[in-house]
């Protein structure tokens, strides 16, 4: 999938989003902001199976997005959106390595209200890195508050079901020990307000 490509998608999914809400008015159409710590979980494929890489410091990142959320009954809707999210990792061990990256992250999940004013949603989405198109599929959840009609809180995770990339592993004495991939834990905190 190229940018050319990864930037049509982005148009069509913005100009279906304003055309079903100008048509129905059973989707809400919001924004949302907010930080997350990435965790990562990573693939120990070094030199006999051994760990080289120890994760040091969970990193704060931000996101922000656009959300869609299509009423289905009083209890349960479905949302989708697009988020920019940006990660930062850093693990030492063996090696230090600090690395970041910005994501644009599509999810779909569905949600159902438990009890005014607090709510769930389950789901998943696929997520790519901006600067070279490397889709990650993901597992996600979170809890919620309302605090008003428009304007909620909410708090989640986020599980990648693959790996993101791999690592040239090498000891000080430049022998190629192996490679480390990586499966992002994030957790989150935002605030979703629906225009």
């Amino acid at each position: 999938m190229t940018i050319a490509n990864m930037k049509s998608i982005l148009l069509s999914f913005i100009l279906t989003l304003t055309l079903s809400a100008v048509l129905s008015a059973q989707i809400k159409i919001g924004v949302n902001v907010g930080v997350h710590s990435t965790l990562s979980g990573s693939n120990a494929d070094g030199l006999f199976g051994f760990e080289f890489l120890d994760e040091k410091n969970p990193k704060i990142g931000i996101q922000t997005g656009l959300i869609a959320e299509y009423v289905l009954t009083d209890k349960f809707s479905i949302q989708s959106g697009i988020n920019y999210i940006h990660k930062s990792i850093e693990l030492g061990g063996w090696f230090n390595i600090s690395d970041s990256s910005d994501y644009l992250n599509i999810p779909l999940r569905i949600k159902y209200n438990v009890a005014n004013p607090f709510y769930i949603a389950v789901g998943g989405g696929v997520s790519s890195t901006i600067s070279n198109i490397n889709e990650e599929w993901e597992l996600s959840g979170e809890i919620g508050l309302n605090i008003t009609k428009d304007l909620s809180i909410s708090s989640g995770f986020r599980q990648n079901l693959s790996y993101s990339g791999a690592i040239p592993l090498f000891t000080p004495n430049n022998i190629h020990v192996g490679s480390k991939g990586f499966k992002f834990r994030s957790l989150y905190l935002r605030a979703n307000y629906s225009l």
